[in-house]
């Protein structure tokens, strides 16, 4: 299954390389540069054609999965990561969602 082989793919690329903590689009980058066996000759209409019908990943899966293994591991956050908490904490007053 596609999303379970991209939880361990992405936890492995949080590991190993600090960078794709803090960036969704170079992580989303890497996974579509993986999935297209680092084809250096693929036009961009292939790749768009194969984004279109859904032969990459889901970028908001990828953002998603991302974003829960760093809730769920401290060691994977990044430097942005309590900056966007306390963010999400102020704007969720604003909105009136409780405490």
């Amino acid at each position: 299954m596609k999303v379970l082989n991209n939880i361990t793919k992405i936890e492995t690329l949080l590991i190993n390389d600090k960078r794709y903590r803090d960036d969704d689009n170079l992580l989303i980058a890497r996974l579509f540069w993986d999935e297209i066996n680092h084809s250096e000759t693929m036009t961009a209409k292939e790749f768009l054609v194969l984004l279109r019908d859904r032969k990459l990943s889901n970028t908001e899966s990828i953002r998603r999965t991302r974003q829960k293994l760093q809730e769920q591991n401290i060691y994977l956050r990044g430097k942005s990561y309590r900056s966007r908490k306390k963010e999400t904490v102020k704007v969720r007053k604003e909105l009136g969602y409780g405490n």
